[in-house]
């Protein structure tokens, strides 16, 4: 159903390494990158996803509240990175959720949305290794694009 409302905190795993989005070293800097970590259950790892009403979500990071996942700089080239950000409801900062049958989910930025690159979040290079950043890349259906939303207890 995709009007399933999926507001809640998760980690955020990926489908190809079993890795979670993290705020690398649980940075409160702007501009800190999003990378793939081992599960620890640290609030780097948690994100709060908040339903914008538009079909798009707010994904926010519960170690820093005023920051949200943002595609660095509204860029619109493959291979720019995800960081976090201050919350300023750009199109580059509003996410739409992606379902499979298998329950794996891929984002895709609003930016990307209108712009027709329809670029999804992924795992540089499919790496499965700790450390290796989360970039928009061309869609293309491999696990390294596709997450599982696991809540938060």
């Amino acid at each position: 159903n995709w009007q399933n409302d999926r507001s809640g905190t998760y980690y955020i795993m990926s489908k190809n390494s079993g890795l979670v989005m993290d705020i690398y070293g649980g940075g409160t800097d702007i501009g800190t990158n999003i990378i793939q970590w081992g599960l620890h259950g640290g609030l780097n790892q948690q994100w709060k996803f908040e339903s914008l009403g538009n079909g798009y979500y707010k994904i926010t990071s519960v170690l820093n509240p005023a920051y949200s996942m943002d595609v660095y700089g509204g860029g619109t080239s493959i291979g720019t990175k995800v960081i976090q950000w201050p919350y300023y409801g750009g199109t580059n900062q509003q996410w739409k959720i992606i379902e499979y049958a298998d329950g794996s989910i891929s984002l895709m930025s609003r930016l990307a949305v209108e712009n027709s690159t329809r670029y999804v979040l992924d795992v540089y290079g499919g790496g499965t290794v700790e450390g290796v950043n989360v970039i928009q890349w061309s869609g293309n259906g491999g696990n390294n694009q596709k997450w599982y939303l696991n809540r938060v207890e």
